[in-house]
C-alpha cells in the first residue's frame, strides 16, 4: 500500500515537470494571458441574439468590469435552419445558427490586432403552440450565443499567449 502511494506521488511529480518542460502554461493561473482578457470592452449590435451574445462575452472574458485599452467589436448574422420535417410535411426541428465577425482594437481609431469569426448552433424542436415555439428559439439563441462566445473566447486566448506586445 505503502509503496503504491509513493508510485503514484513520484508519477504526479514526474507528470507535473513534464509539463513545465514543454512550455505549458496554464490558462487560468496567476500570470497567464487570460487574466488580460479581463480588460476587453465589447460592443455588440442592437438585436436580442447581440445581447445575448455581449453576456455571454463578459461571462466568458470576466470582461464585467472591463475598461481596458482593448475594444471587441461584433457583427452577428443569425439564421433559422428547417432540420426535420413530419409527416404532414412541416418542419418540427429547427437550429438557430450564429455566425460572428469581430476585430479587436487598440484604441477606438487604430487598425484592428486581430480580427477573426466563430459561428455556432444550437437546435429546437417546434412545439404546437406559438408562444411555445418561441421560447424554445430563444432558448436556442442563448445556448448558440454562449457556445460563440467561447470559441472567441479561445480564439483571443491563443492571440494573447502567442502576442508578447499584448
Amino acid at each position: 500500500m505503502r509503496t503504491r502511494r509513493f508510485c503514484l506521488s513520484a508519477l504526479a511529480l514526474f507528470g507535473a515537470t513534464s509539463l513545465s518542460a514543454c512550455g505549458f502554461t496554464p490558462m487560468y493561473g496567476e500570470a497567464s494571458p487570460a487574466n488580460q482578457l479581463s480588460d476587453i470592452l465589447i460592443e455588440t449590435g442592437e438585436e436580442r441574439v447581440d445581447f445575448y451574445l455581449q453576456e455571454a462575452l463578459k461571462d466568458a472574458l470576466n470582461a464585467r468590469n472591463a475598461d481596458g485599452p482593448y475594444i471587441l467589436r461584433t457583427q452577428t448574422r443569425r439564421q433559422r435552419v428547417g432540420l426535420g420535417v413530419s409527416t404532414d410535411e412541416e418542419a418540427r426541428r429547427y437550429a438557430v445558427r450564429i455566425i460572428v465577425s469581430y476585430e479587436l482594437i487598440r484604441d477606438e481609431f487604430s487598425e484592428p490586432v486581430m480580427t477573426g469569426s466563430a459561428e455556432a448552433e444550437a437546435g429546437f424542436n417546434a412545439p404546437d403552440e406559438i408562444f411555445s415555439i418561441e421560447i424554445a428559439e430563444r432558448d436556442a439563441e442563448l445556448r448558440a450565443a454562449e457556445a460563440v462566445a467561447e470559441r472567441i473566447q479561445i480564439q483571443l486566448y491563443r492571440f494573447a499567449a502567442g502576442n508578447d506586445a499584448w
